[in-house]
Parts: C-alpha cells; structure tokens; sequence
C-alpha cells in the first residue's frame, strides 16, 4: 500500500474518515470529517482509503516472456515522458502538460492518463499494457532517417546555430528532391513531421549538443560545482550512497573481544543533506548492502525509531543535551541516483529495482571528485566523530601512535548502529549546515512545505507500506535466474524445491518453445537456507527451502568457505548432504578457535548478527520440515523467528 498526501485526499484516522485540508509539518495533517469538523492526526497513523485507484490487476501478467519484456519496454517509454512532469509535483500546470504532450507526440488526456495511472500504483506496473506489434521500431524509412541525421548532424550541431525550423525547412526541400528524382519503381520518400524531426534532434545528447552549437565552456555549464548540485533544487531530486570503513574497532557480543572494522553504506539527499538512511555491515560493500541502504532509505522508520527511541536518546543526550525526542520524518523514492563506479553499483539488481521504481541510476565521471561531494563531506563528518569513540584506530598509525585500539575496544555492532542513528538524527540534522544555512531538517521541511526560489514545495512524499513495503524490500534483494528440474532449483551447489514449483518443472519458454523457461529467484545472502520464487503467472514471491531437511540459516559467505574447506580438507562438497557435513566440520572447529581468533569470533558474530535480522514479509511461507527425526536433526532452532514490520538499519 502507498499513502500519497495531497490536498483533498480522502484517508483514515484511527477509524475516522477526513479530506486533507493542510499539511503543517513533517509530522502531522489537518483533516475535514464528512461532517465538516476539522481534526489534526498524526501521518504515521493515517491510512489510504483508495489503495486500488487504478482498478488494475497485473497479477494474471507474465514477466519473464518476450513480450512481458516488450510490454515493459513500452511501460518505461510512458514513464521517460511522464517523469518530468511528475517531478514538478504540485506545481505541474496544464500547459506544462500540453507542451510535453507536444514535445512527445502524445495526446494531453493519454498523458494525464499515464499519470494517473501510475501515481495509482506506485511503481511500473500501473504503466504496462498489452504490447503493439511495432513497438520499438521507427516508423521512417531508412532512407529518411539517415536524411534526417546527416543534417542534424552536418547542419544543426554547427557554431552557426541555425533554427530547428529552418533545418525542418531544408529536410522537406531534400526529401522533396529526392522524390522528384526517384528511380523508376522505388517508393516515395514520406515527410516526417516537425515534432518527429525534433525528437530525433532531442535524441542527441544535452551536452553533446550544447558543445557542438555554444562551444565546450556553454556545456561545461552543465557540469555540477561544488557549491550546487545541478538538478538537486527540490527533495528527492538527487539523492547519493556511498560506502565507508569505519575507524573503530567493534567486540562481539558474547566474549567482548575484538572483532575488527565494520561498513557503512549511507544514503544522503543532496537537496537538504538530510541521511535517508544507512546500512551497516561486517562484510565489505555489495550489491546487497545498497539495496539494504536504499530499501532503508525509501520506507518510513517510525516503527524502528519508536522501538528503539529511549535508547537512542541516552546516547543522544552525551551529543547534544537540549534534544528532548527524535525524529526521522526522511523518506521517499529518489528521482535521481547518484553513485561511483565501483563493482557493486553495476549489478543487474539495482538496476532492475530502480527501473521498477522510476529511480535514474547515474553514475558519476571517473576521476571528478566534485561528482561526489555532498556524501563525501557527510563521510567525513561521520569517521571524525567516530574517532572520539574508545577503540578508534584514527585515521592512520602515526595519529594512533601507541593508543590500544584493540585493548580499549568496547563497542558491539547492535551499539554501533544505535550510536550512528543518534549522531545522524541527534546532532547531524540538528546543526546548522554550512552551505545551506539552516539545519538539515530544516532545509528538508522547507522543501516539501514552503518551497525555495528555485522551485515550489513538492509535498510529502509517498509512503509506501504494507504489501507493498515488503515488495521493495524483496525487490532491491540480489537474484538469479534458473530452470526449475525434477531435482528442484540449483544454486550455489544446493537444492530448492517448493510445491510452487511442481507445475514448471521441465517448463518450456512460451515465447521460445524450444528452449527451457527460466524463472526469477531472490535470495538474502545472510540466509541461503530458503530463496523466493517469483511466479509468473500470479506475480507473487513465494518462499522456497533447501531440499536438505532442517538445513541451517547460513549466509552465502560461510557456504563459500565451507566449499574451500571440503576442497583443503579433500571432502566433497557437490550436493545439500555433503556441503551441510563440511559446514558442520568446519563449524566444530570455528567454535574450538572461538576464542583464541579474531576472523573466528568475526564469523559467529554475522551469524548471531544475521540471526537477529528481520524476516522477510511479503512472501507466501512454507512449514518447515519435521525436526523431530534424529538423523537430520543437525542442528536445533535457537528461537523462533518473527516476522517484522520495519527494516533494521
């Protein structure tokens, strides 16, 4: 479910319906009952009263076919055109639709149409429609179309600058020529229209046209500062993630004895600095930590905040003693994100998932730090304030000098997330910021509620829960694609079989039928035990476990080095059986080691750190295989694994 606020939208306060008449903050609305009363409520408790607007269902809809591809290939057309005006927000006028709808060669109600359609469902699917057999294709004959690029290109991207109209001009009298002169039997050349001519001009490159018409200083314009990100006048227009080690040495929670570093991986909205949100890890940065960190940042956290708030404000109190409660009212689907050029940012998941959402992944230049500064400040600010913490390493061995990292090491990882969400929501958005002079909340708030010179206040963005929250989490987890075999799912060297699964075993492409149909499994790399299955046909995930009866809740690493033990200790490791018996070897001997290894203690550190991490909702459960048969019971459940309503950070 997604909860969009808008002036005159019905929702539900504790059981009482209300139109939304103001918005005066972060935190709460002004509603009007049916009986005309006005009443506040808080936004955290309200709940739509239209989650279904658009009357869709895209469940009977297959998303692996050649045509589910073309039919979202078509869906992210309709979405590139109505992007800019969903970015203006409320402050989108007709006109601003009629020239778009000008622009792109598309009616002024179709595109309203497309809008709302896809405010209604919240994400890509509201846009999908049965697929036209010439979608894709230029309508043009090649003939013209290489008329038309030779003269942009010989003619527009020149220092003379001549008008579109006049090049428009030049292309009728060519294709005219052109006719006139026709070999006996060849076809008349059509006369494309000016709005076609103009989006093959759009077509090319901002700056590349800029360059060739104004000069490379008139581009350069387009190149951001570091005084103000190009584009980032509003909330959500530009958001950035990174990662970062972090300079402390963290204890494990059992033994107290040291662990080593952890990462961050922090989401920053550049608009107002505020974080959006963050992850932190044990393991090195991937594709699994972003989408942890983006997931995070995109859903409400009030559910964690209020959990935790009596926690966060003893520490809280240490940074600053006048903070009385703690908000994070920091939430929203970006419409831009930022990100280097690092391995993890390059993977299929994230780009499927923003694709999904209508998130513009751009990748920054190589060797441009000014690209990544916002975030890079922030990191700083960050690594500084660890290095007041007992067990910092600092920022080198010379400025450590003989300080006992190791030995005045205290801190766990379940502290360590506590202590970087009271500096972020206790400190960080309470300062005046340099550049923006005000706090970060402040700016955050001002965006949404009153607007800036440079653009108008967009409102609060959509909240996204319920169903729909767990399908983003699910959707921003890695995944594979496979064939489903009478022996069930291969991944990794295991095997998956669930019910589900029966009726597509031996399945054949539909669009292929010589070929085997492959279908979408995510995983959670903490805990390989189970995978989620994407049907089809119902577009829904369903949970899928290991073949190998009460297989254990092991991350994807410990089952990479129980496959590089068996290798070194010459066992197999070929299937379920044999790799769960080097898991169970490889484990007796990591308890023995325990304590006497720092890598050994690290290792059951993640897995008491993944045990203690949320399930996954969203998905439809299967009952787990009997424990009470002796042979397989290897290892026993230590407690029951509850369901959550909010992401950890």
């Amino acid at each position: 479910m997604t909860l969009t606020f808008k002036k005159a939208q019905w929702v539900k306060y504790q059981g009482r319906e209300g139109q939304v008449v103001r918005i005066p903050n972060l935190h709460e609305v002004q509603l009007r009952d049916r009986n005309g009363d006005l009443f506040t409520a808080r936004i955290s408790d309200l709940i739509t009263l239209d989650t279904d607007r658009s009357g869709r269902d895209t469940r009977g809809r297959p998303v692996d076919s050649d045509s589910a591809v073309t039919a979202r290939m078509e869906a992210e057309f309709r979405l590139e055109v109505i992007s800019p005006l969903l970015a203006l927000g409320p402050a989108r006028t007709r006109a601003d639709v009629r020239a778009r709808a000008e622009d792109r060669n598309c009616g002024v109600t179709t595109i309203y149409r497309w809008m709302q359609q896809y405010e209604a469902a919240g994400d890509l699917t509201g846009l999908l429609r049965e697929v036209r057999s010439d979608h894709g294709k230029r309508r043009m004959p090649e003939g013209v179309e290489v008329m038309m690029e030779s003269l942009i290109d010989r003619v527009y991207l020149t220092d003379q600058r001549p008008s579109m109209t006049s090049v428009y001009t030049t292309l009728l009298t060519d294709i005219g020529h052109a006719n006139k002169n026709r070999a006996e039997g060849e076809a008349v050349l059509p006369v494309p229209d000016f709005q076609t001519f103009r989006r093959r001009i759009y077509g090319v490159e901002e700056r590349r046209r800029l360059s060739r018409r104004f000069g490379e200083r008139m581009a350069s314009t387009l190149d951001p500062v570091l005084a103000h990100y190009p584009g980032a006048n509003y909330p959500l227009a530009v958001v950035q993630v990174d990662h970062t080690p972090l300079d402390i040495i963290l204890v494990d929670s059992v033994h107290r004895k040291p662990l080593g570093k952890a990462w961050l991986t922090l989401v920053i909205e550049v608009f107002s600095r505020v974080v959006l949100g963050f992850y932190i890890s044990l393991d090195s940065p991937s594709g699994f930590s972003v989408g942890q960190a983006l997931s995070h940042a995109i859903l409400p956290k009030d559910l964690w905040l209020a959990r935790h708030q009596d926690s966060l404000l003893s520490i809280v109190k240490e940074l600053d003693p006048d903070i009385e409660e703690l908000t994070w009212p920091c939430w929203g689907k970006p419409v831009k994100l930022k990100v280097d050029n690092a391995r993890e940012f390059w993977g299929n998941m994230l780009k499927v998932a923003c694709a999904e959402y209508n998130i513009d992944q751009e990748f920054r230049p190589v060797r441009n730090p000014k690209y990544g500064g916002h975030i890079e400040r922030l990191i700083g600010t960050t690594v500084r304030q660890v290095h007041t913490l007992s067990g910092t390493t600092f920022s080198n061995p010379q400025v450590r000098g003989e300080y006992d990292s190791e030995g005045r090491a205290m801190m766990t990882m379940e502290a360590l997330q506590l202590w970087v969400t009271a500096f972020y929501l206790g400190a960080y958005h309470n300062r005046v910021h340099s550049a923006l002079g005000v706090t970060p909340l402040q700016m955050w708030e001002r965006g949404l509620l009153e607007g800036t010179e440079l653009h108008p206040p967009t409102g609060l963005p959509e909240r996204i829960m319920g169903d729909r929250a767990e399908r983003l989490r699910l959707n921003f987890l890695p995944f594979f694609e496979a064939t489903v075999q009478p022996g069930g799912v291969q991944h990794e060297g295991l095997s998956y079989m669930g019910a589900v699964l029966h009726r597509y075993i031996k399945a054949k492409d539909p669009e292929r039928p010589g070929s085997a149909r492959k279908f979408v499994f995510r995983y959670d790399p903490r805990d390989i035990s189970q995978i989620y299955f994407l049907d089809p046909e119902l577009n829904r995930y369903y949970e899928i476990r290991c073949r190998q009866p009460n297989f254990p809740s092991i991350s994807i690493w410990e089952l990479k080095a129980a496959k590089k033990f068996a290798k070194a200790q010459r066992l197999r490791a070929d299937d379920d059986r044999s790799i769960l018996s080097a898991y169970r070897m490889m484990t007796m001997i990591s308890e023995a080691e325990q304590d006497k290894t720092r890598e050994a203690r690290r290792t059951e550190e993640k897995r008491r750190h993944r045990d203690q991490a949320p399930k996954l909702g969203g998905v439809i459960p299967v009952q787990k295989p009997s424990g009470t048969r002796s042979a397989l019971n290897l290892f026993q459940d230590d407690e029951e694994v509850l369901p959550f309503d909010d992401i950890q950070v």
